[in-house]
């Protein structure tokens, strides 16, 4: 099997492709949690209004976490 490609990814490829995939969780979050947000305060619910905000908080604090991990790899030479 000269020449032949693997359909496998490199270890940094997989990496990538984890941290992309991690990253649109958190962005999901952010969105979900703010529109509980939207919500709790159009119909004046304060219990689904704070509920949004920890979610989209939350949503913040584990982008930043990824971001942090992944320039620590960087710096790491991994």
């Amino acid at each position: 099997m000269c020449g032949s490609v693997s359909s496998f990814p490199r270890r940094n490829e997989a990496r990538e492709v984890a941290v992309q995939v991690s990253k649109g969780s958190a962005k999901a979050k952010q969105v979900k949690g703010k529109m509980k947000q939207t919500v709790g305060k159009a119909v004046g619910n304060r219990s689904l209004k704070r509920e949004g905000q920890a979610e989209m908080l939350g949503g913040k604090a584990q982008e930043m976490a990824e971001k942090a991990a992944h320039r620590a790899r960087r710096m790491m030479g991994r």
